[in-house]
């Protein structure tokens, strides 16, 4: 099934628009994976990380499950 990885910050949502082809299943790990290539790459800083998360929709638009970017923490610490 396509899922669709939306970049939540405070009021503001990026939208997927393309998504991803995964199993449900994986879907925890695919989005704390995302978070940490994005936290290793400095292209954002750390007060603004704290705030995001993976806001991930299924093909209709609903709501399947919510990743704040806190779960990649130990991994941006090493």
């Amino acid at each position: 099934m396509r899922y669709f990885f939306h970049l939540r910050f405070a009021e503001a949502l990026v939208r997927d628009s393309s998504g991803e082809r995964v199993h449900e299943s994986e879907l925890l790990d695919m989005a704390v994976g995302n978070a940490r290539e994005l936290l290793r790459s400095n292209k954002i800083s750390v007060r603004s990380w704290l705030g995001m998360s993976y806001e991930i929709a299924d093909h209709r638009g609903a709501l399947v499950l919510s990743v704040p970017f806190t779960k990649a923490l130990d991994v941006a610490l090493e």
